[in-house]
């Protein structure tokens, strides 16, 4: 009797520790020579040893992820690759990669399925996948949320990471308790008055409310794309934008000259989980006001091999420009 309570118990341990194991980020179509990979993520409070422990696609062949001991931590990443080179593409110091035996393509590009099963052939996790579901083109297919399906092609995305993917930390797309990012930007200088107006939108991606934080907007005068203090135009602040929500700021440099440049903005929020989203560029639009700029001729009958055109005069500081078409 003893030594079939002890069998069950073993048994219910390594379903907990199987349900614990879900696979969390796809890289089936890589770029520029980089390796295919499979990471794993153990959201459990233990580490779970790997060993035995197989991997398959749509084609049914298990590969075994290790004979000896692999470990996962608890609520720790693993990412499975079958390539030596997996470091040199991902220099990033942390992410614990292991080499698994599996063919060179073992992810399909248009699509395919991967199972991951416990040393009894128990289904830990399983993903059918199809580019509809995000990723391809150098960015890996990431998971939304540890807790919801595998299954859900809501619970996939494209990383939206700077570098594509997210090896051996948070997925990009996995929504944070603080997150605020910069939406929209636009930039319009106005030549009647001499200023400059920025319109921000910021969106609080995370699961947090957001109570305080600032907008700064800068002119990149030298073209650097950094967002320097000499360089800045206005700042603004902003308090209690719910999860979810938007605030919208605007914000103007008066007086200030025609100029062509780009406008950077950036968000400052202390708790903030994710940087990488929390600036953006764009280029500071002239307008004129009506009348302003005049169609002063139009070449509508050119002779051979001349092209059609015309000209506009802006008056207020006696200059043409000329279009061609």
């Amino acid at each position: 009797m003893k030594w079939m309570i002890a069998f069950m118990v073993g048994m219910l341990s390594d379903l907990a520790f199987s349900q614990n194991l879900i696979i969390n980020e796809l890289m089936y179509a890589p770029s520029g020579g980089a390796p295919e990979w499979v990471e794993l993520y153990n959201k459990g409070p233990d580490s779970t040893d790997l060993k035995n422990w197989t991997i398959n696609n749509k084609s049914g062949v298990r590969y075994k992820l290790s004979a000896a001991g692999l470990y996962i931590g608890a609520r720790s990443y693993l990412v499975l690759t079958n390539s030596d080179d997996f470091a040199s593409f991902h220099p990033e110091p942390g992410i614990n990669f292991a080499k698994v035996s599996w063919p060179q393509y073992f992810l399909v590009n248009t699509g395919d399925t991967v199972t991951l099963r416990d040393p009894g052939g128990l289904t830990a996790d399983s993903v059918w996948y199809s580019p509809s579901w995000g990723g391809g083109n150098g960015k890996s297919l990431e998971r939304r949320s540890a807790s919801d399906s595998s299954r859900s092609i809501g619970n996939w995305g494209t990383s939206i990471d700077p570098s594509g993917s997210t090896p051996g930390r948070l997925n990009s797309i996995t929504a944070k308790p603080h997150d605020l990012r910069v939406v929209s930007l636009k930039a319009t200088y106005f030549s009647a008055n001499a200023k400059t107006v920025f319109e921000v939108l910021v969106k609080n991606s995370g699961s947090q409310s957001a109570p305080v934080f600032s907008v700064d907007v800068f002119v990149d005068y030298n073209a650097d794309s950094l967002a320097q203090p000499d360089e800045l135009a206005a700042t603004a602040g902003g308090a209690g934008v719910s999860p979810g929500d938007s605030m919208s700021f605007l914000l103007e440099k008066s007086p200030m000259s025609a100029v062509r440049a780009n406008a950077i903005a950036v968000v400052n929020y202390d708790s903030d989980e994710d940087r990488t989203n929390n600036i953006m560029t764009t280029r500071i639009n002239s307008s004129y006001p009506h009348g302003s700029v005049v169609v002063n001729e139009i070449m509508y009958a050119p002779t051979s091999r001349q092209p059609e055109g015309f000209g506009a005069l802006l008056p207020s500081i006696r200059r043409w420009e000329g279009t061609k078409a």
